[in-house]
């Protein structure tokens, strides 16, 4: 950063590390150099919403994924962060739609379909839900907790042996179907 204090990735880069390293106030300040400098650098955006999400801002990280998107509409990781912070304040529909977007455009992504299926069970879809606990497990047999939910779906649906057989899986070394 001495020899290049303009450079905006590397100012970027900074921020993050200082956002790891617990130095809030010097990631802030840091970010907020990037964003005058250029208000739509998406990545440093991204930043900032998760940021605002760790914080329990969620509101704010949502307004900051959408003006992401908005700038980057093909980026499946901003939908998939976006989801997140809706489902975060419980508007699972909206969240939903999000999932979706973000598979769309990265069908072998994993993390969104999990977020789907449990956006799913929240909104009372257990048929659905259960449909993408299970291919998030095709996709990542050792994902816990999509094991873990979806025994409880099961549970719930008085399905107890293979309720059973899924929280096995879930603390196997190798789950078994």
């Amino acid at each position: 950063l001495a020899d290049h204090p303009n450079h905006l990735p590397a100012l970027h880069l900074a921020s993050v590390i200082a956002f790891a390293e617990g130095r809030m106030e010097d990631g802030r300040e840091l970010l907020g150099q990037v964003l005058r400098r250029d208000p739509n650098h998406v990545p440093a955006l991204s930043t900032l919403g998760d940021a605002l999400a760790v914080k329990g801002e969620q509101e704010g990280a949502v307004a900051v994924f959408q003006r992401a998107i908005a700038l980057r509409p093909l980026d499946a990781g901003l939908h998939g962060k976006l989801g997140v912070a809706l489902s975060e304040l419980s508007r699972l529909p909206e969240a939903e739609a999000v999932y979706r977007r973000a598979l769309a455009l990265d069908p072998n992504l994993v993390q969104p379909r999990f977020n789907l299926a449990t956006a799913l069970t929240g909104q009372a879809r257990p048929m659905e839900a259960e449909h993408m606990y299970r291919a998030v497990i095709e996709r990542d047999p050792h994902h816990q907790g999509a094991w873990i939910n979806l025994g409880n779906l099961l549970a719930c649906q008085n399905r107890p042996k293979e309720a059973v057989a899924a929280y096995r899986n879930a603390f196997e070394d190798e789950p078994r179907d």
